[in-house]
């Protein structure tokens, strides 16, 4: 990406019955409305190989659950 973040906050997130909640600054959606269409896909991809790769099987059962709205 062209446009590293510097010292951005780390999102906060809560897990809820049935889903969760994830929140980001004003600064972190600025930041990611001035990049380019190419680079937010990017990011999001990048983003999605590492959650992949990282999980464990209980985080995937997890994951799909919400996913699924359980």
């Amino acid at each position: 990406m062209k446009n590293k973040p510097k010292n951005m906050a780390v999102p906060s997130f809560t897990i809820k019955k049935g889903g969760y909640s994830y929140s980001v600054t004003d600064r972190q959606l600025a930041h990611f409305s001035s990049l380019a269409p190419i680079d937010r896909l990017k990011w999001v991809d990048d983003t999605r190989k590492f959650i992949l790769m990282a999980e464990t099987e209980e985080t995937r059962q997890i994951r799909e659950a919400l996913r699924d709205g359980k």
